[in-house]
């Protein structure tokens, strides 16, 4: 199965797990990155912590709120800008 890549499912559920996996993995990225002492809570870039938010739970709260703002506005699984820009 890949998650990752320009491919786009051919199911909603497949497509939505792409999204929850990219969550995921940037959020468990970063928070291993501060637990692991290779990054601190100030070294993540300010435009980051603009969009997503400061703690794990402000990043979550983002980005599926957008993947929620995204589907209700155009009937399709996306996620909305900033939000999409801000995980590549």
């Amino acid at each position: 199965v890949n998650h990752t890549g320009e491919h786009v499912a051919d199911t909603l559920e497949g497509q939505i797990i792409k999204f929850a996996d990219r969550i995921a993995y940037i959020n468990h990225d970063i928070d291993d990155a501060v637990r692991a002492g290779i990054l601190k809570d100030g070294e993540i870039p300010a435009d980051v912590i603009e969009v997503l938010g400061c703690s794990h739970s402000e990043r979550i709260t983002s980005l599926v709120s957008s993947v929620i703002a995204y589907g209700t506005s155009s009937g399709k699984i996306g996620m909305t800008e900033p939000y999409g820009s801000a995980m590549l």
